[in-house]
């Protein structure tokens, strides 16, 4: 069997069917199975739609290092807006100079 896959998003959703309950990544605070993860990207991905979010819009989120701001990337890809990660803890006065310089339609802290 070839396990090479094109994207991560297709890697991911493949052991999210195929190996569920293995782990796809741990963090600080747990690890996350293949299923788990796969519906974090995929609630960041909805959440991302209701707010008509989509190809071609920035996203800014700070780089936090856990799931949830894989997922936020993740999620991006999947939807075709565009990931703009920001240092973890930045300035406000920083956030804002990203925000405006990438006209971001959404900022995540």
């Amino acid at each position: 069997m070839n396990n090479s896959f094109p994207t991560l998003i297709e890697a991911i959703r493949y052991h999210a069917e195929q190996t569920p309950d293995r782990y796809a990544l741990i963090d600080p605070k747990a690890p996350h199975t293949y299923s788990q993860f796969w519906d974090q990207i995929l609630a960041v991905y909805a959440g991302l739609n209701s707010l008509n979010i989509g190809r071609g819009d920035r996203i800014v989120c700070e780089c936090s290092q856990d799931a949830s701001f894989m997922a936020v990337n993740l999620a991006c890809s999947l939807n075709g807006s565009i990931f703009v990660g920001a240092e973890r803890r930045v300035a406000d006065q920083r956030l804002l100079e990203i925000f405006e310089q990438t006209e971001a339609a959404l900022v995540l802290t």
